[in-house]
């Protein structure tokens, strides 16, 4: 393993915009300074690359494509390169170390671990942050719930609180607003049960006299805008008549 100095930046090459997202997000956890570039599929773009220690290669595109664009990263860079890839063909694996990576990681791949190796090829240790995202990092969005037989998986949604960013089951990225966060995050803490609206009220407002049933209505209805596939006919986050609101999701801190 090469010598690398604590203070070094890590570029991030990707093709998706989640991908990305979720990246900067988790190596800034770890105190990383971490930058991205767009890519189009031209590798003439990975440019002025001297300020960096390590790239980070996630894209998504044929494989020959893939392979040309770890040759061009190594003819310009002599640092760590790591390729994250859904090919899981050894003679790709092989390919790619020709081309002259330093590790070739097969996806999909937890972010706590992909961040560890990262940090491992920096001589760096992972420690948890207090609020991560515990998703994997996609390649494209996440596919909705699936029946298995009589059952239906329970529908996975990511959330970092500070930031209020939301990751739905279909891999969209959403930003909330403080009161949206409320109203999901206390939902969930009472996940399983009805929320009668008065509670909701009294939660999200924090004891706002001022609050009323039509103003949970609106930020339901916007809540929904932002987690349903299809707001008119909500999936995660239900209206029992006469009762109040429950949320069927799991949500990850």
């Amino acid at each position: 393993m090469r010598a690398l100095t604590t203070d070094m930046q890590v570029l991030v090459v990707c093709d998706q915009q989640e991908t990305e997202v979720l990246w900067i997000h988790c190596l800034e956890q770890q105190a990383l300074r971490a930058t991205a570039t767009s890519f189009d599929g031209d590798p003439r773009q990975i440019a002025s690359l001297d300020a960096y220690g390590l790239i980070i290669l996630d894209i998504q595109d044929d494989r020959d494509r893939v392979l040309a664009i770890c040759r061009y990263a190594r003819a310009t860079f002599a640092g760590l390169i790591l390729l994250f890839t859904y090919e899981h063909d050894e003679r790709f694996h092989l390919e790619a170390y020709r081309a002259g990576i330093d590790e070739c990681i097969a996806k999909p791949i937890g972010n706590t671990l992909a961040v560890a190796k990262v940090l491992a090829w920096l001589g760096h240790t992972w420690e948890p942050p207090g609020h991560r995202y515990g998703s994997v990092f996609p390649a494209s969005p996440i596919p909705a719930a699936t029946a298995r037989g009589h059952h239906t998986t329970t529908p996975n949604f990511h959330i970092n609180t500070i930031q209020r960013l939301l990751i739905t089951p279909e891999g969209k990225i959403t930003k909330l607003s403080k009161l949206e966060c409320r109203l999901l995050t206390f939902l969930y803490d009472n996940h399983g049960q009805i929320v009668p609206p008065d509670r909701l009220i009294d939660q999200v407002w924090t004891g706002n006299p001022a609050m009323n049933f039509a103003h949970l209505k609106n930020l339901v209805y916007r809540l929904r805008r932002k987690i349903e596939p299809d707001p008119d006919r909500p999936r995660y986050l239900h209206t029992v008549s006469g009762y109040g609101y429950s949320l069927d999701v799991e949500l990850h801190r």
